[in-house]
């Protein structure tokens, strides 16, 4: 499994495109992390910001996506159950018809 990820990543064109972004990033977001660590300002704003942008996009997006697969996953449940129940009745009626 390792081996395919390897070929994947650095034997295509694209995996080494995603290679070099994924490099670039690290690299900005160090570079990021040392100068909020330098600036405390600019380090207590850039965490509100994302504590804040966190809180919108959980409260806006993860929550409702969450709500509707949990949703989905009930109906399908209620599915399952409905059409176990649904079997046995058919199945005792139908023994006590032949039996």
């Amino acid at each position: 499994m390792t081996n395919l990820i390897y070929q994947l990543l650095v034997e295509t064109k694209t995996g080494l495109k995603v290679c070099k972004l994924w490099n670039e990033l690290t690299k900005l977001f160090n570079v990021y992390l040392s100068y909020c660590s330098k600036n405390k300002v600019v380090g207590v704003i850039s965490y509100l910001i994302t504590i804040i942008v966190g809180a919108v996009v959980l409260k806006l997006w993860l929550i409702p996506f969450l709500l509707k697969l949990m949703l989905i996953g009930a109906y399908l449940l209620g599915g399952l159950v409905f059409g176990a129940v649904l079997s046995v009745i058919l199945l005792l009626n139908f023994f006590a018809q032949h039996l």
